[in-house]
């Protein structure tokens, strides 16, 4: 509710970290070169906890990411 209160939703929240509030184009070529986590990830992870969040980890926020088509 703090992150409604202060970004108006929770989408809008998450669009603050990425660069020009548009998704991340990854150009993985192999499966074995995606990551579990990003410094990204993390520093939002962080910043979850800040505002009350207790079980959003940096590989949770990055598996959200990428099935919410924030980063490609």
């Amino acid at each position: 509710m703090e992150i409604q209160k202060e970004f108006g939703s929770f989408s809008n929240y998450l669009r603050t970290f990425l660069p020009e509030g548009k998704p991340i184009n990854n150009h993985w070529k192999t499966l074995s070169e995606v990551p579990s986590s990003t410094p990204l990830s993390e520093t939002i992870a962080k910043d979850m906890k800040k505002h009350g969040f207790k079980f959003f980890g940096p590989v949770i926020c990055y598996a959200f990411f990428t099935g919410n088509w924030l980063c490609k």
